[in-house]
């Protein structure tokens, strides 16, 4: 006996939930790299900074903080959050980021080109103009990835038990020879600031010559000495000239 023709079975279409299933990661995974686009824009154009980020930002030197492609900040021994510099816990955050090399300039040129593209796309019409435009921009992407490399950021910070739960990260942008930190309290940026501020200062000081009020060693010049010579004996004393007789005085 003959068996009937089964019809083949369909794929299931996909359902609503996954579809917003799959949203959702998208959106989970794109989130902090936009959030890191922003925080680097606004480092690249310091006008769109706000004034809760300029009170919050410390910015450091690849001379003062970075070994190799290593970064390492030791921000002060305070809670994060209310200050507490009693009964700390202390977390050590690890990351790495891309800095970018002439970010602005490379910016600016690939934005300006697809504007002017999109401008004479708009007046004339065509496809090809379009089509610049979007280059444009996909090789300002390709020559920012080419002027950029990976460097890892290092950030101990302190807690007090109360807020360890609810700790935020720092936010960090890479600029060259820069690391930009906007720490999550504007106590923690003061006293951060305080820090480096002295830690330079000290180190100005540890310098030949670099302080200021500080007793030298070397012994002032004689009160009848006006002026040195930048190197050498001091200059020797010009020769006495004769009088100039004037015209009455011979009369």
């Amino acid at each position: 006996m003959a068996e009937p023709d089964r019809e083949p079975i369909a794929p299931a279409a996909p359902s609503a939930g996954s579809a917003r299933r799959n949203i959702e990661l998208a959106q989970a995974r794109l989130r902090p790299m936009t959030r890191q686009a922003w925080q680097n824009l606004k480092i690249w154009i310091p006008f769109l900074l706000n004034r809760t980020d300029r009170a919050r930002q410390v910015i450091y030197h690849a001379r003062e903080q970075r070994e190799g492609f290593v970064w390492r900040v030791q921000l002060p021994a305070q809670c994060w959050q209310c200050g507490a510099e009693a009964e700390l816990l202390t977390r050590e955050i690890e990351v790495d980021l891309r800095s970018f090399e002439q970010a602005l300039a490379i910016v600016a040129g690939a934005a300006g080109s697809a504007l002017f593209f999109m401008f004479l796309a708009s007046l004339f019409g065509g496809k090809l103009l379009w089509v610049l435009a979007l280059v444009s921009v996909g090789a300002g992407v390709a020559l920012l990835l080419l002027k950029s490399w990976t460097e890892t950021v290092c950030v101990q910070m302190s807690t007090c038990r109360e807020h360890a739960e609810q700790m935020r990260l720092p936010g960090m942008v890479l600029d060259q020879n820069e690391l930009h930190l906007f720490l999550p309290s504007d106590s923690l940026a003061g006293a951060a600031r305080g820090e480096l501020r002295a830690t330079r200062l000290g180190r100005g000081r540890a310098l030949p010559g670099g302080g200021r009020g500080v007793e030298s060693d070397v012994e002032p010049p004689p009160e009848h000495v006006k002026y040195r010579q930048a190197f050498g004996a001091p200059p020797a004393p010009l020769p006495e000239l004769p009088p100039i007789r004037l015209a009455d005085d011979e009369e």
